[in-house]
């Protein structure tokens, strides 16, 4: 928004999410510059206070929502993203894959990781470079390069991409917006 004035200016403004001191004040960064400014101590009552979870504010307090969606609960998710379930309703899959450039082939797929899929955790070995590709269900192809740390948005879904000296480790919580085909 650019009706909001600080310091005699006018500024577009975006939100700046998961304050870990205040997550239920108001922040936000002038789109311009590097400016962070605290425009209202307490958002709105029900707005999450933190992107990846259920807890909201609440008259300016972060209250714990359980995955029941019950304030004040404290059901969790297990790893197949089932409250309050026991972990049996999906699979573990672990691997290794050492890549075997053919004759001319500058890239190998790794894996491919299904739609919907959670709590993935690649480790790459060695000086190399990582492509994510995706596919939805209704057939949209994307791709994306990932060359330094940080991180990256890719059909709806969170890719946290480190690069070492040594190896790469690409964590996604999770679930997969799409089918994703690591090279």
């Amino acid at each position: 928004h650019a009706d909001v004035r600080y310091q005699g200016q006018f500024h577009d403004w975006l939100p700046v999410y998961n304050d870990p001191d205040n997550p239920c004040s108001l922040k936000c960064k002038a789109k311009d510059s590097d400016l962070v400014v605290e425009l209202a101590p307490k958002v709105l009552d029900g707005t999450r206070c933190y992107t990846e979870s259920l807890d909201m504010c609440i008259s300016g307090a972060c209250q714990i929502v359980g995955c029941d969606h019950e304030l004040g609960s404290t059901a969790k998710e297990d790893n197949c993203g089932i409250c309050n379930g026991d972990g049996s309703s999906c699979r573990l899959v672990r691997g290794h894959y050492k890549s075997q450039h053919a004759s001319g082939k500058t890239e190998d797929t790794v894996v491919i990781i299904p739609y919907k899929s959670r709590h993935v955790r690649l480790v790459l070995k060695g000086p190399d470079h990582l492509y994510v590709e995706s596919k939805t269900l209704q057939g949209i192809k994307s791709e994306l390069t990932l060359d330094k740390s940080g991180q990256y948005h890719l059909e709806n879904t969170t890719l946290d991409y480190q690069k070492l000296t040594d190896k790469e480790i690409l964590r996604v919580t999770g679930p997969l917006g799409a089918d994703f085909t690591i090279k």
